[in-house]
């Protein structure tokens, strides 16, 4: 299957002015649309955000990525509901070839909107997202598949992405969305090899890969930064050199995408990263590498539902939290803090 490349769409004016020459040039092979990402409540896209929606899906060359789905989220069904008929709208009138979602919550019962967190790998948050993912592929009438987080709590919550994605997407026939710099982030932050790291994923479902660059966060009291998946800079050179990596242990990949918010972007250095992807994106030998080992449940002492929303009370307040991991790493439960502090709203 040929490799596409492309674009993560994005609705600013730099974005637009980054793109034009690449699509002009005939470079740009596939484009990934957020149907949930808008400017504001009553946000009209521009003309030309539209044409590029309707053109790319014309080819066949449209995905799909939700960024609120919060489809491991515990807070009931009527957020999920209603984003899943926004997303039912929009592709029925403007068809993806795939869709995906991210791995963590991003919501619970008590609060409203948290920062995307990392799950407890339970029995029960597992037949919520499969429940949801199936949903999610019904609506949609295409594949679906969960983007890798950046974010984790200590090594133990690190190391039980893998089998946990795998028992997620395996009763859907789901695919892993490979977000390189997501990978790198969490490498970097935990002392890890980010090709090791990668090998514990189910990379024979990877069918597509984001790369895209972030910021490092100091840590009060801390002399080692933390590497966040911001998406408001250009790709580093330790991303785009885990390409071909990831290619070699990734047959299925279709689909490898640039990605950088709107607002962020400088026309020539996202031009060059561009190019440097397609370069990166060539022939590569394959690698085998083994399937992620068994999911072993956490069987924690309260529900999921409750251990979401303590994480996120604990977070916000430091009151004392559920029962897994219990070896937090200090610098990502400080960041961890300070997204909720800033992004967090409690339910009224």
């Amino acid at each position: 299957m040929t490799l596409r490349v492309g674009l993560s769409l994005m609705p600013q004016a730099d974005f637009a002015a980054a793109a034009l020459p690449l699509l002009q040039q005939g470079l740009v092979d596939v484009l990934e649309w957020g149907p949930d990402l808008r400017e504001g409540p009553d946000w009209v896209p521009p003309d030309w955000f539209r044409a590029l929606v309707a053109h790319f899906a014309g080819e066949g060359a449209l995905l799909g990525h939700g960024v609120s789905g919060g489809l491991l989220s515990f807070d009931g069904d009527a957020a999920f509901d209603a984003w899943l008929a926004e997303i039912r709208v929009a592709v029925t009138a403007t068809p993806v070839a795939s869709f995906s979602e991210h791995y963590g919550f991003v919501r619970t019962r008590g609060w409203e909107r948290t920062p995307p967190l990392p799950v407890r790998p339970d029995r029960e948050t597992v037949v919520l997202g499969v429940a949801r993912l199936e949903r999610l592929r019904e609506a949609v009438g295409a594949p679906v598949g969960l983007e890798d987080l950046a974010l984790a709590l200590s090594d133990r919550d690190l190391d039980a992405r893998g089998a946990v994605l795998e028992v997620l997407l395996e009763p859907v026939d789901g695919f892993l969305h490979l977000d390189l710099h997501n990978l790198w982030c969490a490498a970097v932050n935990f002392d890890r090899d980010p090709v090791a790291l990668m090998e514990r994923y189910p990379l024979h479902r990877v069918r597509r890969i984001h790369l895209s660059g972030g910021s490092w966060s100091s840590v009060p009291g801390m002399d080692r930064p933390f590497r966040r998946d911001t998406h408001d800079d250009g790709v580093p050179d330790e991303v785009i050199a885990l390409l071909p990596e990831a290619l070699a242990r990734c047959p299925g990949t279709t689909d490898v995408i640039l990605e950088q918010l709107g607002g962020t972007i400088d026309p020539e250095r996202y031009g060059e990263d561009f190019v440097r992807i397609r370069a990166a994106a060539g022939p590569v030998e394959a690698v085998d590498v083994e399937r992620p080992g068994p999911f072993v449940p956490v069987e924690g002492a309260m529900p999921a539902e409750a251990w979401q929303d303590g994480l996120v009370t604990a977070l916000s307040t430091g009151a004392p939290w559920g029962d897994w991991p219990d070896d937090l790493d200090a610098r990502a439960t400080s960041i961890a803090r300070m997204l909720v502090g800033r992004w967090g709203r409690v339910r009224t």
